[in-house]
């Protein structure tokens, strides 16, 4: 992801927003990290392990954060968290910009994707890397795309036994990313590996139009998160930064949609950019909200990171949103604050 929150900013506010029409996700309080004693970091990527457990994942570090997590049964909210040192190998890889992670149960092992190298390695469950790979194809490897703009998210589908990857931004091949004032969107493309890690299907997916008019001071705009639920299906998160001059009026939107590949006609090899957009994914909305800086409460997140999380007692699904605070960047006594936010699904998803 670009650097884009690497100033120091004023105070912020947060509002919720979702459209109207289907039933909408939930969406309970963001929480910082800090109130439980928990470090500031660079967290880009959240997989749950099962019973409570899920691993973190930094940008700025190779590996994984052991990450404990309890919630109420009843409504959801976040009871107790807590985060160990880091697990990591020591085989030269902290440049990667690790993005994206996904736990295997099968293997019992996690993949790991990285922005810069534009590899998803595998590693055990101390932080040691297996040697393993996904075999990314060609048109997605790290000269094919934009700087910063590589693979950003990814899932494991324990339904279809398979692994989903999406780079933040659109590749080289399919034209230039969009940003503040234009009106066409980004194409992207979703990708399956299956078990071996062997590339598989692949999807078209195309994003909403940005909705910042300038770039301001910096500005991001890209899906930064995958998630898989039980039935196949898959989150995807959109992500819209942007940073105003004098930083008030700065503000981030996250859109969560939901898309079902097994409904969709894939991409025949070496599609291009104009023939995908014939067979883009159908998506739906899920929820969404915004993020604001005002003089009067310091609350933007910058959300990189999402998985499922425990079910409640009536059977709804929780989704786990993590944001990215690079470190708690800012100058004084304002700093930008790691949040984890929980989404209640509707009880559609209790499936």
């Amino acid at each position: 992801m670009n650097r884009v929150l690497n100033v120091w900013l004023s105070l912020c506010c947060c509002c919720t927003a979702v459209s109207a029409g289907a039933q909408q996700a939930k969406q309970l309080r963001q929480q910082r990290l800090s109130r439980w004693g928990i470090p500031a970091a660079d967290y880009s990527g959240i997989a749950s392990l099962g019973q409570g457990r899920y691993a973190l994942i930094s940008d700025k570090q190779d590996g994984y954060y052991p990450f404990s997590l309890y919630l109420s049964s009843r409504d959801g909210r976040v009871l107790q968290a807590g985060r160990g040192t880091l697990l990591a190998g020591s085989h030269g890889a902290v440049g990667r910009d690790c993005e994206g992670i996904a736990y295997d149960p099968r293997a019992r092992s996690l993949y790991i994707s990285g922005e810069n190298d534009q590899r998803i390695l595998e590693y055990d469950l101390q932080g040691q890397p297996t040697g393993r790979e996904m075999q990314v194809p060609e048109m997605m490897r790290r000269e094919a795309v934009y700087g910063n703009l590589g693979f950003e998210a990814l899932a494991c589908d324990t339904c279809g036994h398979r692994f989903w990857a999406m780079t933040e931004s659109c590749l080289k091949a399919d034209g230039h990313p969009a940003g503040p004032g234009h009106r066409v969107k980004n194409l992207l493309r979703l990708q399956a590996f299956d078990e071996g890690g062997r590339a598989d299907k692949q999807y078209a997916y195309e994003m909403e139009l940005p909705q910042a008019r300038k770039a301001g001071r910096h500005y991001v705009f890209g899906v930064s998160a995958l998630s898989a639920l039980p039935d196949g299906r898959l989150l995807v998160m959109e992500r819209e930064v942007y940073i105003a001059s004098r930083y008030m009026g700065s503000w981030a939107r996250v859109d969560i949609f939901v898309v079902d590949p097994k409904q969709a006609p894939s991409l025949p090899p070496e599609t291009t950019a104009e023939e995908a957009r014939k067979y883009v994914l159908r998506k739906r909305k899920l929820t969404s909200f915004r993020t604001r800086l005002t003089p009067v409460s310091n609350r933007l997140a910058n959300y990189e990171g999402m998985c499922t999380g425990p079910r409640l007692d009536d059977g709804r699904l929780t989704v786990l949103l993590v944001s990215d605070s690079q470190g708690g960047v800012g100058k004084g006594s304002i700093r930008l604050q790691d949040y984890l936010k929980v989404l209640v699904l509707p009880p559609e998803y209790s499936f």
